[in-house]
């Protein structure tokens, strides 16, 4: 059935209404599917946005007690996140670890941590942001050195 027969088909007393929306986020990782199907007649409004990760993470070039303090500026954008989880990342190795008493299931809503009984070793932190299922990860912050 071609596109203007089905559209003469279409009365103002039953209405379907199908809407697909395809949004790549910004990190190319997969897209989000919306479908909303009704009948009868009247207007619809929809928004979307994008959650942004958080940024300026900072912590000192260096710590002697083992304790890491990191520090971030919130999320932008429309769509604000429920929180953040900080994420420690080995430089030799590039293992992570969850830091600060933070994970994905546990986010915190405060702008800085302390991350304590830091093993030696150079580190870098990524403080990702959470709303429902999203996340959105900053880029690394600089390296310090706990000695």
């Amino acid at each position: 059935m071609g596109l203007p027969r089905l559209a003469n088909r279409l009365t103002r007393a039953a209405v379907t209404a199908i809407l697909v929306v395809t949004a790549a986020l910004a990190s190319g990782t997969g897209a989000a599917w919306g479908y909303l199907s009704t009948t009868g007649a009247g207007t619809a409004s929809s928004s979307l946005g994008t959650l942004q990760p958080p940024t300026n993470v900072t912590v000192p070039t260096e710590s002697a007690t083992g304790t890491v303090s990191v520090s971030w500026a919130a999320s932008g954008g429309p769509l604000a996140p429920t929180g953040y989880f900080v994420t420690r990342i080995t430089v030799s190795t590039g293992a992570t670890t969850d830091a600060c008493g933070t994970s994905r299931p546990a986010p915190t809503t405060a702008l800085a941590c302390s991350d304590v009984a830091v093993p030696m070793g150079t580190f870098t932190y990524r403080v990702t942001a959470v709303t429902r299922s999203w996340t959105a990860a900053s880029i690394a912050s600089g390296s310090i050195a706990v000695t």
